[in-house]
């Protein structure tokens, strides 16, 4: 009699045990699909980053690229500017030793020894 109630016993701690188990395999698995679904979340949160990431990255290469070739180009400018100077300079003496030319010659015309240099 004993036996027999001690393997009732056992029999319903066993079935108690394993619907504990069953119970917390449940709790188990939702947690596991939750944290899953999280992982999958910041998952495509970090993908989206790096995504963000690699445009700026391209966007930045770009503007340094526009920057050199702005730099490069106001090089170019500065150059033909440099030659623009020197030949206005010369244009100008040109000028001047042609007025001092035609100076002369009205000096002469008028009759006058010219007073201008260079003649």
């Amino acid at each position: 009699e004993q036996i027999m109630e001690k393997n009732r016993m056992v029999a319903e701690l066993q079935e108690e045990l394993g619907e504990i188990v069953r119970s917390k395999s449940l709790q188990f698995d939702a947690l596991i699909c939750k944290k899953e679904a999280e992982c999958d979340d910041l998952q495509a949160q970090l993908s989206a980053k790096i995504e963000e990431n690699n445009a700026l990255h391209s966007k930045l290469e770009e503007i340094s690229s526009l920057d050199q070739d702005q730099k490069n180009k106001i090089l170019q400018l500065q150059d033909l500017a440099s030659v623009q100077k020197k030949h206005l300079v010369s244009v100008e003496e040109t000028a001047r030793l042609e007025k001092e030319k035609l100076q002369g010659r009205l000096d002469q015309m008028k009759g006058g020894p010219s007073d201008s240099p260079g003649t």
